[in-house]
């Protein structure tokens, strides 16, 4: 599973786009066996595994660039005899390769055709800030949108004859939190940081326009003004935050004074001048700054990465006002005076302008918010397209109509009232294949993933599309290996990389056996900590008082009673009197009494005076004592087994690749490699 799971990881990096600098993509590199390698095939695999999107294939270093080359070309050795001896052609790998071909196909198509056009739109609008202002009417609780219809075109009559959005935000907005501002909202925006419908009539104006026509959403109609369109900078910050008051005078809801206020400017006053004398920013963070969060870790005020549109990257809280504008207004490395605010006085350094890498996060936010709507338009769209999909919109009606809608599909009795003449209708056609009611009905009641559906228009629109949906994506998908030669390399990729795992079953993990032999010789050279620490084997008499203990010590070491009848019948421990306060062998580093007993510097056979522990106290007796000492070989196997299976894992790893290069010729192509890769020594 572990395996299946990284070559999966690695396999997700196959749907990035294979866009190359402008360098003969084709020119061979390595050769292995009678397979010659590119520079794009090269370069497509280094950057699938890297991990690391900043990291450019041609900037890597030579030895770096080699090492890969090696890596690669023993992966390859080991894919080329695999197909050799026919792995690929075992009916397990087949099936295995059947199974996921058309899960792998779908995700790609819609990979291709929906993810990458959405992230890529949405990046290019994220390349810009917008300060907008909004008139909203919202639609009553019953549903009705006839007053909120008549006062947005009031509003918007009022704006094209003369009056200002301002004004008419103000008159009739339902935004109350806006409307006393004109409309203007208070932060930024940029891409999806407003609903999808607000961001598609936004996109279309200029500063100083506004939507000519009411966008209607779920929930309302609103018309939207551009205020504001500047390049999108995003900066890291840190800052030294001196408060008006202290977490407990915040608990207790205390009301800030003038004393406070007064205490606070002074304190920022006396930092600010240290911070003009030369005295570092971290350091006077750490020592005066009351925003903990900031601090954690040795942060020393470092609030991260942050944008007006998109807040602090860690959490997505924008800054109050007064220190975003400040924040704005410096230039890299600059450092503010203090920022008066309702919390305190700030005191902020912008410490650079940075570009940031938003593609993982818009991927998400795109897909949480749309994907899934937009997934289906596009199946909608090839349905029509591609497999002429053909809804009997006269036969649907009769359907919906003598239907009971109350219930779902797992009431079988839902068709009950459907005459059969209705039924024997033709519903929809695809692929020139016809389907009737009578089909229909029964894939409700027999296929499981339909039976929650509702037997009302909604419902049965939605089953409709779940049982056309595979076969619009087989159709789609049919040819999708000459349509997207990417896919075809992927999947010979996804091919491989079983192949591989087969391999690697066969020549070594199957193969692993722990050798007494090896592991004998690695105990005796290693340099691991194999250090048996000290232990004390300890007995107890635990009571809550003191007294009481003091007494059974003198009558043990008068001789009167042993200690472990003592410990049988007064220890006051649970489950201790069983077994006479015996609690084995305990080390110092982990057992509160074996450090008290290292502390007294007890013997063997001591017993030793009463001492407070818990919430009462205790005596204890030192059965044995066994000093630090190296572990012997038996006792060392469980913490060196896993170095010495490593070693037997790499000398067959090595042992195969030895054989596997006297039975394939390997050449790595190094003047193409040295035109290419133009290093200084």
């Amino acid at each position: 599973m572990l395996r299946k799971a990284l070559f999966l990881i690695i396999l997700f990096f196959a749907f990035n786009n294979f866009s190359y600098a402008k360098i003969d993509t084709s020119q061979t590199l390595l050769t292995v066996g009678n397979e010659k390698i590119s520079f794009g095939e090269l370069k497509r695999a280094f950057e699938k595994t890297s991990m690391r999107r900043d990291i450019v294939f041609e900037d890597i270093s030579k030895d770096s660039l080699m090492d890969f080359i090696n890596l690669y070309a023993n992966y390859k050795l080991k894919v080329i005899d695999g197909v050799k001896r026919k792995i690929h052609e075992d009916s397990t790998v087949v099936a295995e390769i059947k199974e996921n071909y058309d899960l792998l196909a779908e995700s790609y198509l819609f990979n291709k055709n929906i993810v990458e056009p959405a992230v890529e739109y949405y990046l290019d609008l994220r390349k810009t800030d917008k300060k907008i202002a909004l008139i909203m009417t919202t639609f009553r609780a019953d549903g009705d949108t006839t007053e909120a219809y008549q006062k947005i075109h009031s509003a918007l009559k009022e704006i094209e004859n003369g009056g200002t959005f301002e004004f008419s935000a103000r008159k009739y907005s339902a935004d109350s939190s806006t409307a006393v501002n004109g409309g203007v909202l208070p932060l930024y925006i940029t891409g999806l940081k407003i609903q999808r419908k607000l961001e598609d009539a936004l996109v279309k104006l200029k500063v100083g326009e506004y939507t000519k026509e009411p966008v209607r959403t779920d929930f309302g109609y609103f018309l939207i003004k551009l205020l504001e369109e500047k390049p999108r900078e995003i900066i890291m910050l840190s800052h030294i935050l001196l408060p008006f008051q202290t977490e407990a005078d915040i608990f207790n809801q205390k009301s800030i004074t003038k004393e406070d206020t007064l205490r606070a400017k002074k304190m920022a006053d006396s930092v600010y001048k240290f911070i003009e004398a030369g005295e570092n920013f971290n350091e006077l963070a750490n020592k005066f700054s009351g925003d903990k969060p900031s601090l954690a870790e040795g942060r020393g005020g470092f609030l991260g990465i942050y944008s007006r549109s998109t807040g602090l990257a860690t959490t997505g809280d924008n800054l109050i006002q007064e220190v975003e504008t400040e924040a704005y207004r410096l230039k890299d490395k600059e450092i503010s005076k203090p920022i008066l605010s309702k919390y305190g006085y700030h005191i902020i350094r912008r410490d650079s302008t940075i570009t940031y890498d938003e593609r993982e996060e818009v991927k998400e936010s795109y897909r949480r918010l749309y994907y899934a709507n937009d997934e289906q338009k596009y199946l909608d769209s090839l349905a029509v397209a591609i497999c002429n999909y053909s809804l009997n919109n006269k036969s649907f009606k009769l359907l919906v109509d003598y239907a009971d809608n109350n219930k779902t599909a797992l009431d079988t009795n839902f068709a009950k009232r459907i005459p059969e003449d209705i039924k024997a209708l033709e519903l929809y056609s695809i692929l020139g294949k016809k389907y009737t009611v009578d089909n229909f009905i029964q894939n409700l009641i027999t296929k499981p993933e339909l039976k929650i559906v509702a037997t009302n228009e909604q419902g049965f629109e939605k089953a409709i599309k779940l049982l056309i949906r595979p076969i619009v994506i087989a159709e789609a998908t049919k040819d999708i290996e000459n349509a997207y030669p990417e896919f075809k390399v992927m999947m010979r990729e996804f091919r491989d990389g079983i192949i591989l795992f087969r391999m690697e079953a066969l020549n070594v993990w199957n193969r692993l056996k722990f050798d007494t032999t090896l592991a004998k010789k690695f105990y005796d050279t290693t340099k691991m900590d194999l250090t048996r620490p000290a232990y004390y084997d300890i007995s107890e008499i635990y009571m809550l008082s003191n007294p009481g203990i003091k007494k059974i010590r003198e009558e043990i070491i008068q001789g009167k009673i042993s200690f472990d009848s003592a410990a049988a019948l007064h220890t006051q421990r649970n489950n201790y009197r069983d077994k006479k306060g015996h609690h084995g062998n305990l080390y110092p580093e982990k057992y509160k009494l074996a450090e008290i007993a290292e502390t007294l510097k007890l013997k063997k056979n001591d017993i030793s005076e009463p001492f407070e522990y818990e919430t009462g106290y205790s005596i204890i007796k030192i059965n044995d004592f066994q000093p630090s000492r190296r572990k012997t070989f038996e006792e060392a196997i469980p913490d060196i087994s896993g170095a010495v299976q490593a070693l037997v894992q790499k000398q067959l790893e090595e042992r195969w690749i030895k054989d596997l290069k006297q039975r394939y010729r390997v050449v790595v192509n190094k003047n193409a490699i040295n035109s290419i890769f133009n290093r200084k020594k």
